[in-house]
């Protein structure tokens, strides 16, 4: 399957992938504030900030974007999609945006062209709710899980 993607900017990154069997294309932090771009965007801990992309994508019907965590940046750095995952449905046709949160206790900086996600493409099943009084049994049944913060 092909899916066509836009740059918004001359510059943009073309996202792709680390290796051939890669289920997930990489995607970069766009910086458009020269300012910044040298220099990068700080994150302070527990903080979150918004990074363009620097590309538009078209996510083919009956299939959903998924944005995702980059693994060695979630990891080493403690910097994850601030939403645990973003959905790009595929009637959207704006610039990839990607909040990065940063889950540790120090200072993040991330620089234009630094790999900050994933964008994984994968089935979705249109679905309605319907209201019903009763659900099906199962052997798991049901169990009220009440958990305190």
């Amino acid at each position: 399957m092909k899916v066509k993607f836009k740059k918004e900017y001359p510059d943009a990154i073309i996202p792709d992938k680390d290796t051939s069997q890669s289920a997930c294309v990489n995607l970069y932090a766009y910086i458009i504030d020269p300012k910044h771009r040298g220099e990068g965007i700080t994150i302070n801990p527990h903080k979150c900030y918004q990074f363009g992309s620097g590309i538009s994508v078209e996510i083919p019907e009956g299939y959903v974007g998924l944005l995702l965590a980059k693994g060695n940046y979630g990891i080493m750095r403690q910097l994850s999609p601030a939403n645990s995952a973003g959905v790009i449905d595929p009637d959207y046709r704006g610039e990839v945006m990607i909040g990065l949160e940063n889950g540790g206790n120090t200072k993040q900086v991330v620089r234009h062209g630094d790999k900050v996600a994933q964008l994984c493409i994968v089935p979705a099943l249109q679905f309605d709710m319907e209201e019903a009084e009763t659900l099906s049994e199962t052997e798991r049944g049901r169990r009220n899980y009440r958990y305190r913060f």
